[in-house]
């Protein structure tokens, strides 16, 4: 007997479909990844955030007018108000962080945007609505977009606090804008740019304003320099700030700001802005404050205000980071006008944030 055997088909194991992992970019800090297939550096962030206003500030969040019975401008009359005075205020908000990188042979090209999405509520009222913060390209130094302007970006806002521009505001935000940034490796660092105003604002004629300043930052703290102006008003604005670092858990800022102009009339706030950057009263205004890290947890910044009008405003806040993450920081601020009877005012707040 002859036997025979048949041999079994081999069996070829398929190839495996190449997988793109997800991989750590390290070049810009941490958070970045790599975006599959490409060269391009991505990181997700934000934070959500709950705050709660109370007081009597009309200016603080609590409510969009005044009192009926409460002179805002100064002018003797009683302004038309909701007539609410609104004793509390809260707002919930989810704010989405998106920031792409990578390196060209101009530098590193970068595209930023912040997304809010908000819903607010009121004595008698709540409503939800979306906002862009920022969305702008940066390239070798130069930004093409839309940010906070220049003349309040670059001396770093004010203080630490939550309400920084209280009583006494420092300066323009949303803006459009095209700026260039040098930063020397001795901490010397220029900037200068165009910028169309926002947040409301008339510039019907699209004649760009103008904005420039220079900053020295060493190890005891810096100096900075920014003066801006104002193409519709055909005035400027400029603004010196001092910030010293005393120890490695205390630190101190002075900043000074000067208009070419002061329109006639005087009242609680911002009522009579000098232009579109010295959006103080006055021909002048002054800001301080201190910041002290208490514990490895907690922290307690203060900042006082005060302009040429006698608007004056005392902020401070108490931060405590609960872990990692989190952050709940309550903050009591008082604002009166020296020249006006009866304009003192008290509020507060209490903001849960936890960052990611």
């Amino acid at each position: 007997m002859v036997g025979c055997a048949q041999a079994a088909d081999a069996i070829v194991a398929a190839e495996p479909e190449p997988m793109d992992y997800v991989r750590v970019c390290d070049a810009y800090g941490t958070g970045f990844f790599y975006i599959p297939g490409t060269e391009t550096c991505l990181k997700i962030g934000g934070y959500v955030r709950f705050d709660i206003g109370v007081g009597n500030m009309p200016d603080y969040g609590l409510g969009a007018d005044a009192p009926d019975d409460f002179d805002t401008d100064g002018d003797g009359i009683a302004d038309t108000g909701d007539g609410k005075g609104d004793a509390s205020y809260q707002q919930a908000r989810f704010a989405l962080d998106v920031d792409a990188r990578s390196d060209t042979e101009y530098g590193t090209l970068r595209a930023y945007t912040r997304l809010h999405f908000n819903y607010d509520q009121d004595a008698t009222d709540s409503y939800h609505y979306i906002e862009v913060e920022y969305a702008y390209i940066e390239l070798g130094g130069f930004r093409v977009g839309m940010n906070d302007s220049l003349f309040s970006t670059f001396p770093s806002y004010a203080g630490y606090v939550i309400s920084d521009d209280l009583g006494v505001p420092y300066g323009p935000f949303e803006t459009s804008q095209i700026v260039y940034t040098h930063t020397g490796d001795n901490g010397f660092s220029a900037t200068g740019g165009l910028e169309l105003p926002g947040d409301g604002s008339n510039n019907s004629d699209y004649v760009p304003n103008i904005v420039a300043g220079a900053s020295l930052t060493k190890d005891w703290g810096a100096i900075t320099f920014i003066a801006a102006y104002d193409a519709v008003a055909q005035e400027g604005a400029a603004k010196l700030r001092l910030d010293l670092t005393l120890s490695d858990k205390v630190s101190v800022f002075a900043m000074a700001g000067y208009s070419t102009n002061d329109p006639a009339g005087t009242g609680v706030g911002n009522t009579d802005s000098n232009n579109y950057y010295a959006q103080w009263n006055g021909d002048w205004a002054v800001w301080g404050g201190a910041n002290f890290q208490v514990t490895d947890k907690l922290a307690f910044y203060t900042q006082a205000a005060y302009d040429e009008d006698e608007n004056f405003a005392f902020v401070a806040d108490l931060p405590y980071t609960v872990v990692d993450g989190f952050t709940v920081t309550p903050e009591l601020a008082y604002r009166d006008n020296f020249d006006i009877p009866d304009a003192d005012a008290w509020g507060g707040y209490l903001r849960f944030e936890r960052t990611f």
